[in-house]
């Protein structure tokens, strides 16, 4: 816990804070970075399922239209 008034911190404690907060941000960026890794390969995956349902639908269609149903 660093002391109550900053200008008493020793200059070890300061450097060892500084790497502790920044070490933590750290950490918190490179979940978020996961995260939005995960969602848009989620995305990606669901788009091409989206892409191969409509093709599919097409030929369906222009087969029945063709075979005359």
């Amino acid at each position: 816990m660093p002391p109550s008034d900053p200008s008493q911190e020793t200059w070890s404690a300061y450097i060892n804070r500084q790497l502790a907060e920044r070490t933590e941000n750290l950490g918190n960026m490179s979940d978020g970075i996961e995260r939005l890794q995960e969602n848009s390969a989620g995305w990606a995956d669901e788009a091409s399922k989206f892409v191969g349902r409509q093709k599919r639908n097409f030929v369906m269609g222009a087969l029945k239209k063709g075979a005359g149903m």
